[in-house]
């Protein structure tokens, strides 16, 4: 593995390990207050972008501060790119439901990622955007 591919791969882990370890509150209980079904998200180095169906509030900033620290940029609702999409991840972390879409680039190895989403994150890869 290169070290790009080798330093995008622990972005993944990062991100993946920082969104999950929030803990959960008797706030993140099920739908937002509001009613509203928002979906945000979050694109890093343009290699992949993470979306958050329904988020709480607490889930929301939690995002924002993901985003923030590995210089992403912030979007509600999801602006999640379609140009140079390959393949998506739809997975389960912390009981929050998340749909990372990953892009072609240089280094970027998509068979890891494909693996990484169904054999570590236990997650649903597909290339339908």
């Amino acid at each position: 593995m290169s070290s790009s591919s080798l330093g995008r791969a622990l972005l993944a882990v990062a991100v993946l390990l920082l969104t999950a370890g929030c803990p959960k509150t008797s706030k993140d209980e099920g739908p937002r207050a509001d009613g509203g079904a928002v979906t945000i998200s979050c694109a890093t180095d343009r290699l992949n972008c993470e979306e958050h169906p329904s988020p709480t509030a607490e889930q929301e900033q939690a995002l924002r501060v993901v985003c923030s620290s590995g210089s992403g940029a912030f979007a509600k609702p999801a602006a999640c790119p379609k140009a140079h999409f390959h393949g998506k991840c739809t997975f389960t972390a912390d009981n929050v439901l998340r749909i990372r879409r990953y892009y072609d680039g240089p280094g970027v190895d998509i068979a890891y990622q494909q693996d990484f989403c169904v054999n570590t994150a236990h997650g649903t890869w597909s290339t339908t955007f």
